[in-house]
Order: C-alpha cells, then sequence, then structure tokens
C-alpha cells in the first residue's frame, strides 16, 4: 500500500491518494482517491497535515489550523478509516464520522510516528516562532 495527500485548505478538502506498490518493477497500480474534509479545526484549516497508517491498514490523518508564524495553532488526530485487500483489489472504507482520538489545543501537528507494538505515536510539530514540539503518547 502506498498512501498520500494534499492538504487541502478552508473550503478545499484535502484529497486523498492510494494505490498498490509492486517493488518488482516498482509499478503502481489500483490508484483511487477521495477527498477528506475534517469538522475540525475549522478556521485556517489544512485537512490533511500528516498522516500514517498502522500495520491493519488504519489511517491515522492530523489536520491543523495554521494562521500564521505567530499561531495561533490548534490540531486534531483522526481514526479516517481503514485499508484492505479484498480478493487482491485495493479497498479503502472511511469512516462515518472521522472518530477525533486527540485534540491539541496550542500545537500545529505536522509529524507523527506510530511506534510498533505498543499502540503508541509520536506527534511533532513545527510551531513557527514558537519552535518544535514533540509529544510520545502510549
Amino acid at each position: 500500500l502506498l498512501a498520500w495527500a494534499d492538504r487541502g485548505a478552508e473550503e478545499r478538502p484535502a484529497r486523498l491518494f492510494f494505490g498498490e506498490l509492486e517493488l518488482d518493477g516498482y509499478k503502481l497500480s489500483q490508484v483511487q482517491s477521495t477527498s477528506v474534509r475534517v469538522p475540525w479545526p475549522v478556521k485556517d484549516v489544512r485537512h490533511v497535515s500528516e498522516m500514517k497508517v498502522d500495520e491493519g491498514g488504519v489511517l491515522f490523518e492530523a489536520s491543523a489550523s495554521d494562521p500564521g508564524d505567530d499561531g495561533p495553532f490548534t490540531s486534531a488526530v483522526y481514526h479516517g478509516g481503514v485499508f484492505s485487500f479484498e480478493t487482491k483489489k485495493l479497498r479503502f472504507k472511511p469512516h462515518p464520522h472521522l472518530l477525533r482520538v486527540r485534540t491539541f489545543a496550542d500545537h500545529k501537528i505536522e509529524g507523527m510516528e506510530l511506534v510498533p507494538g505498543n499502540g503508541g505515536i509520536i506527534f511533532a510539530t513545527d510551531d513557527e516562532n514558537f519552535g518544535g514540539w514533540v509529544l510520545y503518547n502510549w
């Protein structure tokens, strides 16, 4: 599975793209896309500022409010849906209500890493004039 997205903007949803990457010959097949619009944040929003897919195919996507170098910044992390291969066909089932799993009141989440084995997530930011920030959450 190869998945990527553009960020979108307030009125323009992000676009999530995904396909099957065949490492022998580096071919990308079954390329599909869907729109992503988050319910929060609502102002100066990047609908997808970062995303990761876990070993079970669960998509975690961060959204962020970025009004400029001095903030204020806010972010949310959502369970966006699940990727699967059913009879060799790649499928994506979006979460029906974009389940919010974490909210950040004063940070712009632009980096995440899933920690194998324990379900933890590392969150990282570039909060412009306020510097960077990292949180390991398990």
